[in-house]
C-alpha cells in the first residue's frame, strides 16, 4: 500500500482511520492529476489493520468518525472534481450519500457530526447538525450563521 494521505483518530474507541492509494485494489490513477486515495483502512485498538472501503472511480479524502465512531463520513471527487459524501458502516456499506455537499470542515459528535459551509461572497460560514443512527442521516439543520464575510471551521464538537 502507499504513503497514507489523511487520518482521523478515535480516542474513544483508540482507533485511526487511513487514507491510501493501494494498487491492489481497482483504481484510475491516470484519471487524476494528483495521487488516488482508493482504499480507507481502520487501523484498531490493537494495531491490526483492515480494509473498511475500497473505490475505482473517485479519490477518498477527509475520513472521519462520527457518532461516536459508530459510522464513517469520507469525502470523495471524481476526475471532473464532482464531491459527493459517503456515509459508511463500521463493515463498509454505505449508509449515506451526500452529492455536491461543499463542506469547508467536518467534525463528528456523539449522536451524527457538525460542518461548516461558506455560503460564498454575501454571506459567511453557515454551520450545520447531522444525526445519524443505523437507517442514515437526517436532513442537515442550520445551527448558526457567521457574519457576512467571515470564514470560520469546526476544530471540537461535544
Amino acid at each position: 500500500a502507499g504513503i497514507p494521505t489523511a487520518v482521523d483518530g478515535d480516542t474513544l474507541n483508540n482507533e485511526q482511520l487511513t487514507l491510501l492509494f493501494d494498487p491492489a485494489y481497482p483504481n484510475a490513477a491516470d484519471a487524476f492529476p494528483y495521487p488516488q486515495a482508493n482504499a480507507l483502512y481502520i487501523t484498531q485498538a490493537d494495531g491490526t489493520r483492515r480494509l473498511l472501503f475500497t473505490t475505482a472511480n473517485v479519490s477518498l479524502f477527509w475520513a472521519r468518525f462520527v457518532s461516536g465512531g459508530q459510522y464513517v463520513l469520507v469525502g470523495s471527487f471524481s476526475p471532473e472534481n464532482r464531491i459527493a459524501w459517503l456515509l459508511l458502516n463500521r463493515d463498509g456499506s454505505v449508509l449515506g450519500n451526500f452529492p455536491s455537499l461543499q463542506m469547508t470542515g467536518v467534525v463528528g459528535t456523539p449522536d451524527g457530526f457538525v460542518y461548516t459551509v461558506d455560503a460564498g461572497v454575501n454571506s459567511g460560514t453557515i454551520l450545520y447538525r447531522v444525526g445519524v443512527d443505523g437507517t442514515g442521516a437526517s436532513d442537515p439543520i442550520e445551527l448558526w450563521s457567521g457574519p457576512e464575510g467571515a470564514s470560520y471551521r469546526v476544530v471540537w464538537a461535544r
